[in-house]
């Protein structure tokens, strides 16, 4: 049976936006750097070189202050940020595969955070440079290279880029911060660090922000939806987002796999 194609990001945006809803507070919104804007229900939140001026009733997200609006990625990630409920400080970064909670995705994480980003602009150390102050970095003049970026106020990451010699090529390692799951959910920390990869390359938050790299667009991770689709046959869900329905493939079926001795439902491609 194919599963009704639904629009899972306005899905993910939608929740993320109740949840803030909901939890309008303050003295914790001031704990995760967000400022009340002058209006009621208006948040301004500092997002790497930039400022997200966040509208909550209505709903807007606007880049500003030139006021493009914020592409639907940008969006969720920013209303999942304001919606942490016990938000912590950094205190160290750690590598992707100290996360026991990521290590399915691993694979996916390499290649479209690490690998992407020592592909393009992180191949040359000048160019890395440039990109780097310009999202109001301080690039390092050791080798290897190590740049903090301040995604969001209390999220950071650690890129280290590693010069190569003869036998090895130029890398870049994305580093996360210790406190990310204090924050966002994993799936959330791939997508902040592909976003960061992104930004690096020229691109902003604004939904019609036009590539400067010549590096074909990647289709961006699915937020996981740890339920069903409504039409589904019988079956306990899982509760693992690698289990979810939410695939970024535009099609997909839930069948029960012999090798699940569970019976958790995991979506194939139809």
């Amino acid at each position: 049976m194919r599963v009704p194609e639904q629009d899972h990001y306005q899905i993910a945006r939608d929740r993320a936006l109740e949840k803030l809803r909901h939890g309008l507070d303050e003295e914790r919104l001031g704990l995760l750097g967000a400022r009340m804007g002058e209006a009621a229900g208006r948040l301004v939140l500092p997002a790497l070189c930039w400022e997200l001026h966040v509208g909550t009733e209505p709903f807007s997200m606007t880049l500003g202050p030139e006021g493009r609006e914020v592409s639907i990625v940008w969006q969720i990630l920013a209303l999942d940020y304001l919606s942490a409920e016990r938000p912590a400080a950094p205190a160290g970064f750690l590598s992707f595969a100290d996360f026991a909670q990521g290590r399915g995705y691993q694979p996916a994480f390499d290649s479209r955070v690490n690998r992407r980003l020592s592909s393009t602009v992180g191949r040359e150390r000048e160019q890395f440079a440039r990109a780097v102050r310009r999202l109001g970095a301080e690039p390092g003049d050791a080798d290897p290279m190590r740049c903090i970026f301040r995604f969001f106020p209390l999220l950071e990451f650690e890129v280290v880029r590693y010069d190569g010699d003869k036998d090895f090529p130029p890398s870049c390692n994305v580093l996360l911060p210790d406190n990310l799951l204090s924050l966002f959910t994993m799936e959330d920390g791939i997508v902040a660090a592909e976003r960061l990869v992104a930004a690096l390359e020229g691109k902003t938050p604004a939904a019609t922000s036009p590539p400067r790299s010549s590096t074909p667009a990647r289709p961006p991770l699915a937020w996981a939806s740890t339920a069903p689709p409504p039409n589904a046959a019988t079956g306990p869900a899982s509760s693992s987002p690698l289990g979810s329905a939410t695939c970024w493939k535009k099609a997909c079926r839930w069948t029960r796999t012999p090798s699940c001795s569970s019976g958790r439902w995991r979506p194939t491609a139809s």
